[in-house]
């Protein structure tokens, strides 16, 4: 990813920004698994918090929304987006279009953890944010202030 800092107006909150693939309609493909896999990530802190937003890269009218995860009809209903059509998003932030990639945006809006679309992706974003916030259920206080940006 090209950019350190994104333009997100700031809202106190995190977000997973997932830019899909263009594999996204595939109920196997690595955009569809990841965004149904980030229900476990969202729900792990208190609601609120983390907020999810989707790009994707596809034509507009080639889907309906049930063709989506349920993760985007949940967590992303209002904050769904077609990444290329007024901006190419994809190539302003230099993300291949069919590998896609995972960003966790800081309240400030500086990139903290960028990851791939996949199992190794989700795994670096949900250490990222356990490193940051606390787990709902986290009893230890792990997180909070480690010192991770």
């Amino acid at each position: 990813m090209n950019a350190h800092c994104l333009d997100f107006p700031s809202t106190g909150r995190y977000r997973l920004l997932i830019l899909t693939s263009t594999d996204l309609l595939t109920q196997s493909s690595l955009s569809y698994t990841s965004l149904t896999h980030t229900s476990s990530i969202l729900e792990a802190f208190p609601p609120g918090l983390i907020e999810l937003v989707v790009l994707h890269p596809l034509p507009s009218n080639t889907f309906v929304w049930k063709d989506l995860p349920a993760a985007v009809r949940t967590y992303a209903e209002m904050s769904f987006y077609n990444g290329t059509e007024l901006q190419d998003a994809y190539s302003v932030y230099g993300v291949a279009k069919e590998k896609g990639a995972m960003v966790v945006v800081r309240p400030d809006g500086y990139v903290g953890c960028l990851g791939e679309l996949g199992e190794e992706g989700l795994a670096k974003v949900e250490g990222y944010l356990k490193g940051c916030l606390r787990a709902v259920g986290d009893e230890k206080g792990n997180g909070t202030s480690n010192g991770h940006s």
